[in-house]
């Protein structure tokens, strides 16, 4: 029989609100140099040099449309290296008291309803919202045995062609001010990679796909089944709140919490 103790946890590390930002300027830079890579090999060969500048942003939405097509389908299946690879806008533990089997048997009924549907592993479960217009995001929920009991590690993940989608947006502004400006390699090079770098950067890792995960409220459904295995969370800043249930606030962010 396993010996389940309360004890008086220190404070975790913030949960992750957004990519951090040496993953986004890593990634940034790898994209930065890849379309710049190609540019200038292509340029070496005058023949190919004007098909590309006519030809670039057509070949990037079919790129786009190839790239879309296989990620839904990746997105749908569940497929288990997808679902845990990219970027993370949201990752949390949060700790409960039952063990794996217990938590396994409690997830199961609370997904595939109307609003949710999953997938289950090895690992624990893979996550989406129900709906093909809902091709947004991707949840992984890892389960590991504790002394404790079992850790629930929460991670929020967005679909990863959207830089191509900024990128051929680029393409579309540096084909237009290809018209104006004689220096070509400003036009093809500069203008769709620097587009690339400020959208991916600033506005759909950093500040959309977080807002969407936000809107996931943790899962609440799950989050409510569990509750009877001593789970608890702060509504606000994500905080595991396993030991402070006795607690009217979380001891993170000083916000009240409501618990189960």
């Amino acid at each position: 029989m396993i010996r389940l103790t309360t004890p008086d946890r220190q404070p975790a590390d913030p949960p992750m609100r957004g990519v951090a930002h040496k993953n986004i300027f890593v990634l940034s830079l790898i994209g930065f140099v890849v379309v710049a890579s190609v540019f200038w090999v292509v340029r070496q060969w005058s023949l190919y040099s004007k098909l590309l500048a006519e030809t670039w942003p057509i070949l990037v939405g079919l790129l786009v449309v190839v790239a879309m097509v296989l990620e839904l389908k990746w997105w749908i299946r569940f497929d288990p290296w997808y679902y845990q690879t990219g970027p993370r806008v949201r990752s949390e533990e949060w700790q409960t008291s039952g063990t794996n089997d217990q938590i396994r048997e409690t997830i199961r009924p609370v997904l595939n309803n109307r609003e949710w549907t999953g997938c289950e592993s090895s690992h624990g479960f893979f996550i989406r919202r129900v709906g093909t217009f809902r091709f947004d995001l991707r949840i992984a929920i890892r389960l590991e045995d504790t002394d404790q009991g079992t850790l629930l590690r929460y991670e929020v993940r967005p679909i990863m062609c959207v830089p191509l989608l900024l990128l051929f947006v680029g393409s579309i502004v540096g084909s237009w001010f290809r018209v104006f400006l004689f220096a070509q390699a400003v036009s093809w090079i500069i203008v769709p990679s620097l587009s690339f770098l400020f959208a991916y950067s600033d506005f759909y890792y950093s500040w959309l796909a977080p807002r969407a995960a936000t809107r996931l409220a943790r899962l609440a459904p799950i989050r409510s089944a569990l509750a009877k295995y001593r789970m608890g969370v702060c509504e606000k800043c994500g905080y595991d709140l396993f030991g402070h249930l006795q607690k009217t606030v979380c001891p993170e962010c000083g916000s009240r919490v409501s618990l189960s």
